[in-house]
């Protein structure tokens, strides 16, 4: 074989040198910088060093690539096997988002799953709230005290006679406004005589009781006198009520409006709240309840809360902080819940209360909404119809400082349409009693117990619900007698012409039995989770935060009910370890 050895080969052209043939180089081909040009390879480029390059497409390495400055990936893209192989990232992993670390997400089953509450696992795979199941209560017999319909029902509780007043319109003699007196003994109730406080119809009753002058005050809208908003003062006397004289305070047609009347400890005051839907506005009389044989009210001017259009509303009055707590539907702001606290005005002139700007407590839509003073905790709880979340029923606990709420979580008590809801605070078991017409249930009357728990008392939960009314269940109400340690649930028996009966609860003292057991224990709920709907579980390994009240490097156990204690329960099942006053280790 012949060849050329030579220092440069030009054409006369003064071009590139091209090939027609093959080239075969045993060395090394060195050239200067080349630009502009593009290099296509048909078959396969072997290259013995370093290849480096500015752009490509696409890379397909049976070895290991090396990226000096990092891998980007610019219009998004996925890292990762392309079949069951293994993803290994190096560093703290402080960077990645996306990525589940701690957490598994479940489906729920049930109510009261809620922030940092314990839950199990079902042998379905689903999960649900850790809780006292079983009865608690024991519901009485039914008694009647009003052969037809009774709506609107409110109660209030007479500590010199130990009785509580039950106020109502009589749907069958015209909505005329009558009470009636109860008297519980044992497991039993027993009813005085019925009493006319309005000679013609009414609605939208609301009860107070002024433990100063001995006397009940009653609230109504007066349907025959335009729908003025009117009150009336009353005296039990044995088993019955004296009432006074009506009148109405305010000559403005209230529409639909309710009401709510609250006692004011504090200052020995009564406060007269109503809603008038057409206004819009929110308006309130304050003033002193005059005992003797006058059953009179003495009122200052009226006040505005706010230019709302209120619909549903409940007040409260807080004993701790000697304020008055309203709660209302706020229809000209997407039917949210609302709240303003009400502090009495000694300096001013008259009687007055300075109200707050109302505040929503509620970022979607609610209507039906009752409301109790828990003593024990000085915390508030309201129940409400949560229009928002499939009209499902739904409790909240507050707690007041200043003129500002703080909210523990919403807990759903009742996964169905929850109508004609009531509550009152069981001041010797220290829990509350919540009723409520059930239409998701054929209108049954249904009842739950909430117990307060948690570092700052703003944790609910809730044991079964128990039918006491298997019939269609109309309005319900219900108080509780101080002296006979009871429950009394006034309702409209809808299934029987709507006839009015009241029913005795008696609290069992938490005698029912735990779903929680050694082994289905799986971790703290990271938010609330609805039943059938996926949430996410801090799981064993994970850090649950949000916590507050926390004492740090303690173990930590569940409890029958789903909270967390330093003290074991019964089954003993550690939750974790407290790593700060808000997070805990999962075990």
């Amino acid at each position: 074989m012949s060849k050329i050895v030579t220092n440069n080969i030009t054409p006369r052209s003064g071009s590139s040198v091209g090939l027609t043939g093959d080239l075969a180089v045993s060395g090394n081909i060195t050239g200067g910088a080349v630009s502009g040009t593009t290099g296509t390879f048909t078959g396969n480029v072997s290259v013995g060093g370093t290849l480096t390059y500015e752009d490509v497409t696409n890379i397909d390495s049976v070895g290991l690539i090396t990226a000096r400055s990092g891998i980007r990936i610019g219009t998004g893209g996925t890292v990762g096997p392309a079949s069951a192989g293994i993803v290994t990232y190096y560093g703290d992993g402080s960077q990645l988002t996306g990525i589940q670390v701690g957490t598994r997400d479940f489906v729920g089953f049930g109510t009261n799953i809620t922030a940092r509450k314990a839950v199990g696992l079902g042998s379905d795979g689903t999960i649900r709230a850790i809780k006292v199941v079983g009865s608690v209560f024991a519901v009485g017999s039914a008694v009647q005290f009003e052969a037809g319909g009774s709506f609107d029902l409110s109660s209030a509780y007479s500590t010199t006679d130990n009785k509580l007043v039950t106020l109502y319109r009589d749907y069958g003699d015209g909505n005329k406004g009558k009470s009636v007196v109860s008297t519980i003994t044992g497991d039993s109730v027993s009813f005085g005589n019925v009493v006319e406080f309005g000679g013609a119809s009414t609605k939208n009753t609301s009860i107070a009781y002024d433990p100063d002058t001995d006397r009940v005050v009653g609230h109504y809208i007066d349907v025959a006198n335009t729908n003025y908003p009117t009150w009336t003062v009353g005296e039990v006397q044995s088993t019955q009520v004296s009432w006074g004289s009506t009148s109405s305070h305010y000559s403005n047609n209230a529409g639909n409006g309710e009401t709510a009347v609250v006692y004011d400890t504090t200052n020995n005051k009564i406060v007269l709240i109503w809603g008038n839907d057409a206004g819009p506005e929110l308006k309130t009389f304050t003033g002193d309840v005059s005992g003797g044989s006058s059953n009179t009210l003495n009122l200052g001017s009226s006040q505005e809360i706010g230019s709302n259009a209120p619909g549903h509303l409940t007040a409260l009055w807080h004993a701790a902080n000697s304020r008055t707590v309203v709660f209302f539907e706020d229809i000209t702001d997407s039917n949210k819940g609302k709240y303003s606290v009400g502090t009495y005005n000694s300096s001013g002139s008259g009687n007055a209360q300075t109200w707050s700007t109302p505040t929503a407590f509620t970022t979607g839509a609610i209507d039906v909404i009752k409301s109790a003073y828990d003593s024990t905790n000085a915390r508030m709880i309201i129940v409400y119809r949560d229009t928002a979340n499939s009209s499902y029923g739904t409790a909240r606990v507050g707690s007041l400082s200043g003129d500002t709420i703080t909210w523990g979580d919403a807990v759903v008590f009742n996964s169905g349409d929850t109508e004609n809801i009531a509550c009152s605070w069981d001041s010797v078991a220290e829990k509350v009693i919540i009723v409520y017409k059930d239409a998701g249930n054929s209108d049954k009357g249904t009842c739950v117990i909430g117990t307060i728990s948690g570092g700052n008392k703003r944790t609910i939960t809730f044991s079964d619900e128990a039918v006491f009314n298997s019939s269609s269940t109309s309005t319900v109400d219900v108080g509780f007698d101080v002296n006979a340690q009871k429950t009394l649930i006034t309702y409209s028996d809808g299934g029987i012409s709507g006839d009015g009966k009241g029913v005795v609860i008696t609290d069992l003292g938490g005698s029912g039995s735990t779903n929680l057991t050694t082994e289905n224990y799986i971790g703290l709920a990271v938010a609330g989770i609805s039943s059938g709907a996926t949430g996410s579980v801090t799981i064993p390994g994970g850090i649950s935060s949000g916590h507050t009240g926390l004492t740090t490097a303690r173990t930590y156990y569940v409890q029958t009910d789903g909270t967390l204690a330093t003290s074991a329960g019964n089954p003993s099942v550690v939750a974790g370890t407290s790593l700060s006053d808000t997070e805990i280790l999962i075990r």
